[in-house]
C-alpha cells in the first residue's frame, strides 16, 4: 500500500509557486536580453550604414516601420518600406504620417520578392527578413537589381 505523504510532499503546492515565480524571473530575463538585442541590431545598423543624408533606402520586411522613421531622421531623402502583412504595413504608415518629413517614406505590401519598387537605393536594410525564407538568394537577388 502506499504510504502516506511526506511533509515535503504536502509542500509542493508551494515549492511549484516559487519555481513559477523563478521561471517568470527568467522569461522577464530572457525577454529583456531580445528587447538589448533587438536595440543593438539597431543600432549597428545605423552606425554601419555612416552617413545618410540625401541618400536612398530600402527597407525589406519593414514591419513596424521604426527603421524607416530612423533613416527619415538621419536625413534620407527617399526611404521605402515593403513588408508582407498588412496590419505591420499601416502600423508603418501611422508612424510615417506622424513623423517629421514622413512624406519622404513609401510603402508597400506585399511579398518582397515580387515588389519593384523604384530604384537604386544607397542602402537596403532586411533585418529579420531571412527568418521567413528557406532560400534566400531570390530575395537577395531580388534587391540587387
Amino acid at each position: 500500500p502506499p504510504s502516506a505523504p511526506t511533509e515535503p510532499e504536502r509542500d509542493k503546492p508551494e515549492q511549484a509557486e516559487i519555481i513559477g515565480r523563478n521561471r517568470a524571473g527568467a522569461f522577464r530575463t530572457d525577454a529583456q536580453r531580445g528587447l538589448d538585442n533587438v536595440r543593438r541590431r539597431f543600432t549597428r545598423t545605423f552606425e554601419a550604414a555612416g552617413d545618410l543624408e540625401g541618400r536612398s533606402v530600402l527597407d525589406l520586411g519593414c514591419g513596424s516601420g521604426r527603421y524607416l522613421i530612423e533613416a527619415v531622421s538621419r536625413g534620407a531623402q527617399r526611404v521605402v518600406g515593403v513588408d508582407f502583412a498588412p496590419e505591420m504595413i499601416e502600423v508603418a504608415r501611422a508612424l510615417a504620417e506622424a513623423s517629421p518629413n514622413g512624406d519622404r517614406i513609401q510603402l508597400y505590401c506585399g511579398d518582397v520578392r515580387d515588389l519593384e519598387p523604384a530604384g537604386p537605393f544607397d542602402l537596403v536594410i532586411a533585418n529579420g527578413l531571412f527568418d521567413y525564407f528557406e532560400n534566400p538568394l531570390p530575395v537577395l537577388a531580388a534587391a540587387w537589381h
